[in-house]
């Protein structure tokens, strides 16, 4: 009979984890966003003001004049403003700002992009990897209370809308995966599309090398559960190939007149330098790890803190697949926030497509974000599971995990 309720009951749980993420980030905006918005954008994010708010401006008040916004004469000597990626020219949420005035919008469409990248980082976790409650509510407020997170989702427009998509788009490639069909497929092309629409090519570019090679873990992973004939597997890439070529079908429009653009333009399209393409990065790799664990302003969109990481640790007591591969994808994310001074950021830039053609070795920070938050839920599955092993033990172990994690909080506060 119990067991019965329980079932009855388990849909009202989901909803409800989702609402406890809704609200966290609800009251975190009420409370710290708001308030300290101008000074930290003025901090951080001059280019909001000097270019994605104005050129959003310019093209609401070009289209409600009756004219598309082709050409903007004020930047420059004039530029193409449809092949403008960064500040959504086509991205369907920007129909706020033709609803609401400038600075309301921006902060409605990005809170709209924080729950976004919260409550899919629940469904990845959750749908995708199996997780348990708790971890999956774990692993989705590191990530959304990442250094990076805090930083970008007020001050870098495009980067920040193109990064929420990250994690459900990990989940229906899952689904697609497993499940071939037109709608997972379309679901896919629909979200992939509007993940380059939303502003940033350098991450819908990696992102890209990411589900390719999470979809290749999901194929491993089927093959060894239900031991699948090769045919199936093939059926199965045959549907993921579709939708990637569905979604660039879909966001045609744009990345056409971007190229047009960069085919028109003075500057060099034989890409970067090396150093051109990697300057910037942390000087070693210690360094790099005392700016993810220790709080400094000045360095605080690389902060991640000492409990994720320790939760990452623990992640690897019984690793699966999906660790193993969420585990590279953080190591090579580490490595190529070094910038220049990293081996992996030279083996990035000679073998791996369009590792020439962008700059910044900060823009792989989403990827570490992401990669250590699933990790993280994963060690907190772990933990929860060696916990319950065992009933005679329990307290004991409770005991144990108490004592460690709250040395590890505290670790992480000292460091503050």
């Amino acid at each position: 009979m119990l067991h019965r309720i329980f079932d009855k009951l388990a849909p009202f749980k989901i909803v409800a984890l989702y609402l406890v993420v809704v609200g966290i980030i609800t009251a975190f905006w009420l409370v710290s966003v708001i308030p300290a918005r101008p000074a930290f954008v003025v901090d951080f994010g001059a280019d909001v003001f000097r270019y994605y708010l104005p050129n959003t401006y310019f093209s609401v008040k070009t289209v409600q004049s009756g004219h598309l916004p082709l050409w903007n004469p004020f930047e420059f000597a004039g530029v193409p403003m449809m092949a403008t990626l960064e500040y959504g020219p086509l991205y369907p949420p920007n129909v706020l700002f033709f609803l609401l005035s400038l600075l309301p919008a921006h902060l409605v469409t990005m809170y709209l992009h924080v729950l976004l990248f919260g409550c899919s980082m629940v469904l990845f976790l959750r749908r995708g990897l199996h997780l348990n409650m708790f971890p999956a509510l774990v692993g989705a407020l590191i990530a959304v209370f990442s250094g990076w997170t805090v930083v970008r989702m007020l001050t870098a427009p495009d980067t920040f809308r193109s990064a929420a998509f990250i994690p459900l788009l990990l989940y229906l490639t899952n689904r697609l995966v497993r499940r071939p069909s037109s709608g997972a497929s379309a679901a896919f092309a629909l979200v992939y599309a509007l993940q380059l629409l939303a502003g940033e090519i350098e991450v819908f570019v990696r992102t890209g090398f990411l589900v390719v090679g999470y979809a290749v873990v999901c194929l491993d992973r089927l093959r060894v559960e239900n031991n699948s004939p090769f045919a199936v597997e093939i059926r199965r890439l045959v549907w993921f190939a579709g939708a990637c070529t569905g979604a660039l079908g879909l966001c045609a429009v744009q990345w056409l007149l971007m190229y047009e653009a960069s085919a028109q333009s003075m500057r060099t399209t034989g890409g970067l330098t090396f150093t051109q393409a990697f300057a910037g990065g942390k000087p070693d790799p210690l360094t790099l790890l005392v700016s993810l664990v220790r709080y400094t302003p000045e360095d605080l969109i690389y902060h991640i803190g000492v409990l994720p990481l320790v939760l990452v640790v623990l992640s690897l007591r019984s690793p699966r697949g999906e660790t193993l591969f969420f585990l590279l994808t953080g190591s090579v994310a580490f490595g190529l926030l070094l910038g220049e001074h990293s081996l992996v950021s030279r083996v990035y830039y000679d073998f791996v497509p369009t590792g020439r053609m962008f700059r910044a070795p900060i823009r792989f920070m989403p990827f570490l974000v992401f990669s250590t938050s699933v990790l993280a839920a994963q060690g907190v599955q772990n933990l929860e599971n060696w916990l319950s092993s065992g009933c005679t033990y329990f307290a004991s172990r409770l005991k144990i995990c108490l004592v460690f994690l709250a040395a590890a909080g505290g670790v992480d506060l000292l460091l503050r």
